[in-house]
């Protein structure tokens, strides 16, 4: 090894030492030393070839495939490297060099078959090529042409590359083949090609009779013979021919006549003729239902007719779908068209039997109810309508109803204001509601329940303004007249107050008549007060109210004199507002003013002396120091004043005359009556 080695080394291509390492050496080392042969020696030595299928065995050699690919250009039909590349190429998701060797390996016999089949399907699935894939399902269509699974796939591929053409050569070689399963299927399609796809009327009706030649039943049968005569254009002979069948007699007499029944209603366009074939079939069989169907359909003119089809056709069916539908085209025929309202309900009820909530018997079994005023059955029809109800809105029209039906026919007072309180509740139509409670239960004295439903309505959505002033007046109104309850009228009479911004007049009237106690109905009264305006003529009065509840109800002479002091302003002449305004006045602590002489031995300067008012005429203001304080000399001319409630000071009347002690009594003329 080391002699070879060092040869190798000298001379690196050495062939005899190449040869004579591969034999020594292992691993990575031998693989090499193969692949440096194989690349000196000629493509036709037999060495070559041998040193390829070695590397090509090799599990752990890297170049495996590329050992084999190189033996498959040189040897192309090698059955080893064919093998072998037919395992790599698959495995590497080679697909067109997989379909080469597969074509490579193609064998006659059961294989070749099967390989054909795997190509084609390779062809079509993983290279795109579909004409290549109609291509290997035609060659083994050519070797075996009963082959289910290569017609089944070329005709999937074809359609797919729209090749009519080669499609309909397909089916039509196909047909000739014995036990083809779906045979009447793809004599159908092959027809539907000729006719519609490639315009060959000349195949087509070959193939249809084909179809009819070997058809036995009249499913197939019938329209067969429909696509011949349209093909060939002579429905009248058709008919002939059909014609000439039913009088030669046969077994199957009942499918001849439907049929002869379909061309003269259909293209013929002869209605009597038709009815008279449907009638031989009911004779011969009274429950057809096809038979039935066309008569019906042939008597729209004839309603006593076509009652008459659909109760047979109703007897002879138990589908579900159909008795509904025959049933609401009875009840239809009877209420609409014979005016027979009882038949009809009787069937209108088999419908609803059958689909407790359909629209259209429940609708006109509530018209018959209505015009027989069968007001126990109405009930029973609106109280399923609101069962089957699809929005709130329905079941708020349904309840309305309801509850208008026990009111005004059935009597049920009590039930009808539950049926109210629940369209209350469900937030619509709450207008009728409320006008249709307040009715029931004023009737009755039920105050209580009135205001419940009040409530209930304020309690929903109700965002206009003028109607929740509405519902808060009314529920307030009630509580203070029918149910005595002054704090819930106070609370909704508040609530008008509020909405209106404070200028609801009938709130904060009863706000004012409500008040718990003088000083609440005080503050009430100045809002009302405030509300009314200085030009309204119901002020004057409220002022004379306020002046009274200020002076005897909360001893606040000043309030009293305030409103009385407006009142003479509104109205000089008001004598008793005069009067009233004298009499609050007196025994009143006022000040006075001046400029004389100041005699306190505990203090000097000059201060205002506190003197009480003892009396008020047409001319002067009395007031008495009371021994305390008082005028003095040179005090002529100074003020007695007063405050105002808001703090502003007032001139009472001037210093005039009065007691020569400075204490006592002192007479001040006037000024608001000079």
């Amino acid at each position: 090894e080391a002699h070879w080695r060092q040869v190798l080394a000298a001379r690196p291509r050495d062939e005899e030492a190449l040869w004579a390492l591969v034999k020594l050496v292992e691993g990575p080392e031998r693989t090499a030393h193969r692949w440096m042969l194989v690349e000196q020696l000629r493509k036709e030595d037999p060495r070559r070839t041998g040193l390829l299928r070695q590397l090509g065995r090799s599990e752990r050699s890297e170049g495996r495939r590329r050992a084999w690919e190189i033996l498959f250009a040189a040897k192309p039909h090698d059955e080893e490297c064919l093998e072998a590349l037919e395992t790599l190429r698959g495995a590497d998701e080679d697909w067109a060099g997989l379909v080469e060797i597969l074509e490579r390996r193609l064998r006659p016999g059961k294989a070749q078959t099967e390989a054909m089949i795997r190509i084609a399907r390779l062809k079509s699935e993983q290279l795109s090529d579909r004409e290549g894939a109609v291509a290997a399902y035609e060659a083994v269509l050519a070797e075996e042409p009963d082959h289910e699974v290569a017609f089944q796939n070329a005709i999937v591929e074809l359609t797919a590359v729209e090749a009519w053409e080669r499609k309909l050569n397909l089916i039509e070689s196909r047909l000739q083949v014995e036990g083809l399963a779906d045979r009447r299927t793809f004599i159908d399609e092959a027809i539907t090609l000729a006719e519609d796809r490639l315009d060959a009327p000349e195949r087509a009706h070959g193939l249809a009779l084909l179809g009819f030649e070997e058809s036995h039943d009249d499913a197939v049968y019938g329209p067969i013979v429909d696509r011949l005569s349209r093909l060939a254009g002579g429905w009248q002979e058709a008919y002939d021919s059909w014609l000439l069948a039913v009088e030669g007699g046969g077994d199957e007499r009942v499918p001849l006549w439907l049929r002869l029944g379909a061309w003269a209603e259909g293209p013929l366009g002869d209605a009597p003729t038709a009815r008279k074939w449907y009638r031989d079939v009911l004779l011969a069989m009274p429950d057809h239902s096809e038979a039935l169907t066309h008569l019906a359909s042939l008597s729209e003119d004839d309603p006593e007719t076509r009652a008459t089809v659909y109760e047979r056709m109703l007897q002879g069916t138990e589908e579900p779908e159909e008795r509904l539908g025959l049933a609401t085209r009875l009840g239809d025929l009877y209420l609409l068209s014979l005016e027979q309202p009882q038949k009809a309900k009787v069937h209108y009820q088999t419908a609803l039997e059958l689909e407790p909530g359909s629209p259209k018997a429940l609708a006109a079994l509530e018209r018959i109810h209505e015009e027989d005023e069968d007001w126990e059955a109405l009930h029973d029809i609106y109280s399923r309508q609101a069962v089957h109800a699809q929005t709130p809105t329905a079941m708020a029209a349904e309840n309305v109803s309801l509850a208008r039906l026990e009111a005004e026919r059935l009597g049920r007072t009590g039930a009808a204001v539950g049926r109210w309180m629940e369209v209350l509740r469900s937030g619509e139509e709450t207008e009728t509601a409320i006008t249709a409670l307040e009715a029931l239960l004023s009737n009755i004295e039920s105050w209580q329940q009135l205001a419940e439903a009040y409530t209930l309505a304020l309690s929903g959505d109700v965002t206009d303004r003028g109607r929740l002033l509405e519902l808060h007046g009314r529920l307030a109104a009630l509580a203070e007249t029918y149910l005595n309850d002054a704090d819930l009228a106070r609370t909704h009479w508040s609530a008008t107050v509020v909405l209106t911004g404070g200028e609801h007049r009938d709130g904060l009237g009863a706000l004012y008549r409500l008040a718990p106690d003088p000083e609440a109905r005080y503050e009430a009264g100045l809002a009302l007060l405030e509300a009314l305006g200085p030009d309204d003529p119901e002020r004057v009065a409220h002022l004379h109210t306020l002046a009274t509840l200020a002076a005897e109800e909360l001893s606040h002479p000043r309030r009293a004199i305030e409103h009385l002091q407006e009142i003479l302003t509104l109205s000089a002449a008001d004598v008793h507002a005069e009067s009233a305004l004298e009499a609050a006045l007196v025994g009143l602590e006022v000040e006075a003013a001046g400029y004389g002489e100041t005699y306190d031995r505990r203090r000097s300067g000059r201060y205002f002396a506190v003197v009480e008012l003892i009396g008020v005429d047409r001319n002067y203001v009395h007031v008495d120091g009371r021994g305390l304080q008082g005028i003095c000399f040179g005090d002529s001319g100074g003020p007695v004043l007063t405050t105002e409630t808001t703090g502003e000071p007032v001139v009472l009347g001037v210093e005039s005359w009065g007691d020569q002690s400075c204490l006592g009594v002192d007479h001040l003329v006037r000024l608001d009556t000079l």
